[in-house]
């Protein structure tokens, strides 16, 4: 029986040397990287990984408005993006941030381009969508890395499975803002009610099986998102209810999650006029990225359902129009404009629905 023993031990301790050692040996080499071939000079650096840099949405805002603030608060900071947008010139980057943004930096910012952001598209991944971009965040996480290590790691676009690479193989201090939590509280209790929406498919809700099994699944992936989140130094948010998850899906105190609103410039709002009207109807305008949580759809049938409503009692609604705006990150999001379209003409409001992009 002591033999049994010795021997498992043996086994076990041979099992760790070979898969310790490599990620040690991977730890030395980033470490080395970091000191020798990163910082040749005595400036610091901040990383902040934003994939789709020129998409011209809010999140995109918050982006350069954190570059803008770093860049008169520690002007002696190198600023990194770490941008997909591989076709892209600085030039042109920043030229879309100044029209797109009325903003204007002290200085461009260093690019790093990636070439594997397709990892972290959610076409990819037409099931198990949040475990398979999370994955592929760390694919695009680690070659951000290889190419440039920061001392402090900044990251906007919610890809928490990333801080621990940051965090372990750097050393790098990280800070995150979340606009919208992963995983949230809400998306539970959606599959456990069997509701369909946008991450619950309709025969999975038709279905307990699959609906027991699909909770399991949130439910593991809901401990793995928060045990990543939990790497971060400074937590920040960009609400109240986005706090909330974040504390209860990370098991965090509210005194580590920080509510920052976004940037918001209201000069250009406050110089239009609130006394002019059109002739005839109202104008609804909707500001959005083009992307499944915003629920462009809903909003579709809703303004049907006020034209239906509000025609008998008052001849406005016939001249009322909804505007919808925002930008697309990628051929999905242009996907999910045309099926719009779509479905505003077969409610009958392709005239009164239009889409301007930015």
């Amino acid at each position: 029986m002591l033999c049994c023993w010795i021997n498992s031990l043996k086994v076990w301790a041979w099992y760790s040397c070979f898969t310790c050692l490599p990620i040690l040996l991977v730890m030395l080499l980033f470490r080395l990287k970091r000191r020798f071939v990163d910082r040749p000079r005595e400036s610091k650096s901040i990383g902040i990984l934003h994939p789709y840099c020129n998409a011209g949405g809010g999140g995109e805002r918050v982006l350069w408005a954190t570059v803008q603030v770093i860049q008169k608060a520690f002007p002696g900071f190198e600023v990194i993006v770490y941008t997909g947008d591989v076709h892209v010139s600085p030039e042109d980057m920043m030229s879309k941030v100044s029209t797109c943004f009325q903003m204007n930096l002290l200085k461009t910012p260093r690019f790093v381009y990636l070439h594997q952001r397709k990892w972290v598209e959610a076409s990819r991944y037409p099931f198990l969508t949040l475990i398979g971009q999370s994955l592929g965040s760390i694919i695009v996480g680690m070659e951000a890395l290889i190419k440039f290590t920061p001392d402090y790691f900044i990251d906007t676009m919610g890809y928490s499975f990333t801080y621990s690479l940051f965090k372990i193989f750097a050393g790098s201090k990280i800070a995150c803002y979340t606009h919208y939590p992963t995983i949230s509280t809400d998306m539970l209790s959606m599959v456990s009610s069997s509701t369909s929406s946008f991450n619950n498919r309709p025969f999975i809700a038709r279905s307990p099986l699959l609906t027991r099994i699909k909770l399991l699944y949130y439910r593991l992936f809901a401990m793995m998102y928060g045990f990543s989140g939990r790497f971060s130094d400074l937590i920040m948010v960009n609400s109240s209810w986005t706090r909330s998850h974040i504390q209860s899906v990370w098991n965090l105190s509210q005194e580590k999650v920080h509510l920052l609103f976004p940037p918001c410039d209201t000069s250009a709002f406050q110089a239009l006029s609130l006394t002019s009207k059109e002739a005839r109807g109202t104008m609804i305008i909707s500001i959005a990225q083009f992307r499944p949580e915003k629920n462009h759809e809903m909003q579709l049938i809703a303004f049907r359902r006020f034209i239906d409503l509000t025609t008998t009692c008052t001849q406005d609604s016939v001249g009322s129009k909804l505007v919808l705006v925002g930008s697309c990150r990628n051929q999905e999001d242009e996907a999910r404009v045309y099926q719009l379209k779509r479905l505003a003409k077969d409610l009958g409001l392709e005239n009164q629905v239009r889409s301007l992009f930015i």
